[in-house]
């Protein structure tokens, strides 16, 4: 699921000097009110042209910066909102909405520490719940489902709602699976379903939720139903579908499924790790290193695909050049052990971890 930039606040300059100031040179029309004008009415350009000539003539006035972010974020370039929300903030610092903003828009960039950083530097989280929606999701990416329920319950007991937030609780209920949570995600996902018809995200949490009670056949046919019913293979579907064949012990169609799910993502690296996992666990070590190969000519190195590879390497008889590929990461001497299992890796234990689960 990605989140959709919701709230991005605006401030109306109503200093009258300034507005004054504009006014004289734009004869009236393009002062700080019809840049925000501009925004409100969803005419994003005009309010980035507006706004960059209010700086140009007022380049001490943060609501200016501020405003002009807003305008930038709207349309999709968060680099320049983020350099202009920053001056914001910097400007004045005691300002709740700047520092929010600033935060805001480095969770749209996939930057959750920093943004989770800001949104708790708030002096003034609002009563409107967003800052602590805007917390949740943060946790929620960083996959910390605690923090991430606590702060859209807190959302929620202040008013806020929305689809993106009854997702992100019933996702994290599931997660945590603890008391009551799985019958708590099931009436959210039902209300869910009710209001929103045929969308992919709900339909593999319903699979979830089957696999959750280990109704391997419910997921199979929730999934298969809704991608033959959309007439064509989902991304998300398709991975979570293959997740299911794995749970069963279909290598040969989880295999093929993520392929499914590869030609549908512009950005099919986990995926590919994935198909290399499976291949490993079911002994199909060529096959394996062959997906290796694939994801390292795209991606380079990383941890969790160098893992894997030694783990390939260590079922067969090693050519030097495969030795040396290890090498950097084992312990000396590691060939000459009696068993390569006991081998000690300096790859962190969560990389290993995550290595062993086929997502």
């Amino acid at each position: 699921m990605k989140l959709k930039l919701v709230s991005i606040r605006i401030t109306i300059c109503l200093l009258f000097g300034l507005l004054l100031f504009a006014d004289t040179l734009f004869a009236g029309e393009n002062d700080a009110s019809s840049g925000w004008q501009a925004l409100a009415s969803k005419d994003f350009e005009l309010a980035r042209q507006i706004y960059q000539t209010d700086i140009k003539d007022n380049p001490g006035e943060p609501v200016f910066y501020n405003n002009l972010g807003c305008a930038f974020a709207r349309l999709n370039n968060f680099k320049d909102a983020e350099t202009h929300f920053y001056i914001a903030k910097f400007l004045d610092q005691e300002n709740s909405d700047y520092i929010y903003n600033y935060g805001v828009i480095h969770l749209n960039q996939e930057k959750y520490d920093e943004a989770i950083e800001f949104l708790l530097d708030m002096d003034d989280p609002g009563e409107d719940g967003d800052t602590e929606y805007h917390l949740g999701a943060c946790y929620f990416y960083k996959n910390d489902y605690e923090k991430s329920i606590l702060n859209l319950e807190q959302a929620a007991e202040k008013g806020f709602t929305g689809y993106d937030l009854d997702v992100m609780l019933c996702e994290n209920y599931l997660r945590r699976a603890e008391g009551d949570d799985l019958q708590t995600s099931k009436k959210i996902l039902e209300k869910l379903e009710k209001e929103f018809k045929g969308l992919e995200e709900l339909a593999v949490l319903r699979a979830k939720i089957y696999e959750h009670e280990k109704k391997h056949k419910g997921a199979l046919k929730t999934l298969r139903q809704f991608i033959r019913k959309t007439d064509s293979s989902i991304e998300s579907a398709s991975a979570y579908l293959a997740e299911v064949y794995d749970q069963l012990g279909q290598t040969a169609r989880a295999v093929d499924t993520l392929g499914d799910a590869i030609v549908l993502t512009d950005n099919p690296g986990s995926y590919i790790l994935t198909q290399a996992w499976l291949y490993y666990k079911n002994k199909r070590y060529g096959e394996s290193s062959g997906k290796i190969k694939e994801y390292m000519d795209t991606y380079g190195y990383n941890d969790k695909a160098i893992y894997i590879e030694i783990l390939n390497k260590m079922n067969r008889k090693l050519s030097s050049g495969e030795r040396s590929f290890i090498e950097p990461y084992a312990d000396p001497g590691w060939w000459r052990k009696p068993r390569m299992t006991k081998i000690h890796y300096r790859i962190s234990d969560d990389v290993r971890a995550q290595s062993q689960k086929s997502d």
